[in-house]
């Protein structure tokens, strides 16, 4: 089974794009923290190159900002390909399914708050 959790902050600012066949498509860099630390150094954090699709895409568009705390479930693809100076690569992606918020909505003031 394929699927994937992780729990991260969102490296780039999101930017809705849209194929060509019309779906909406984002794709951003998530910062990982590995659990575990070696004693005397500090925490490595693992970069994730994700991609989400249709309303998922249009909700993570919406919703978050590069810095955002997001949790997320999808799968794990890997693609083979030629680079432009014939050297053959792989790349990793996690293709996303569900969003989750980690982080407390900044609270909004009331209008008996505001200075004016």
């Amino acid at each position: 089974m394929n699927n994937i959790s992780l729990l991260g902050r969102i490296g780039n600012d999101i930017e809705l794009r849209t194929t060509t066949s019309g779906k909406s498509i984002v794709s951003f860099p998530l910062a990982v923290a590995r659990a575990y630390v070696n004693k005397g150094e500090e925490r490595k954090t693992d970069w994730l190159d994700c991609v989400a699709f249709g309303t998922t895409a249009e909700f993570i568009n919406k919703y978050f900002r590069k810095g955002n705390s997001i949790g997320l479930t999808g799968s794990v693809q890997t693609e083979n390909y030629t680079d432009k100076d014939g050297k053959n690569r792989k790349s990793v992606r996690v293709y996303v399914n569900n969003v989750y918020f980690v982080e407390k909505k900044a609270e909004e003031p009331d209008d008996d708050d505001l200075p004016f």
